[in-house]
């Protein structure tokens, strides 16, 4: 009995370190894959300046906040601001990661 609690215990551990080390470790990527997705995916241009990503703001959801937000118009109102916020975070359906589309949960803009 005693095996299997330290073993349940090192296996919660790891996944725990792992949550709160994968947002770290890709940061960079995540934050450049995120504008080329949405630059890619509509004629608008999104601008942000940092991006947070974080398994415990809405836990079980991953939370993503873009902070310094900014959305310019495309054609024929080009230059104009369609959004600006500083702040805007998304709740994240983790299952959905991993499918075709992606499930927004949580939504939040200040």
């Amino acid at each position: 009995m005693k095996k299997i609690l330290t073993i349940t215990g090192i296996i919660f551990a790891a996944i725990l370190l792992l949550l709160i080390l994968i947002p770290f470790i890709f940061r960079d990527r995540i934050k450049q894959e995120v504008k080329n997705l949405a630059n890619r995916t509509l004629k608008s241009e999104l601008n942000f300046t940092d991006m947070e990503l974080s398994f415990f703001n809405h836990f079980p959801n991953l939370s993503l906040t873009l902070t310094g937000f900014s959305l310019q118009s495309a054609a024929p109102f080009e230059g104009d601001t369609l959004i600006s916020a500083k702040e805007i975070a998304l709740g994240v359906n983790v299952k959905s990661l991993f499918g075709k589309t992606i499930r927004i949960t949580r939504k939040r803009m200040t």
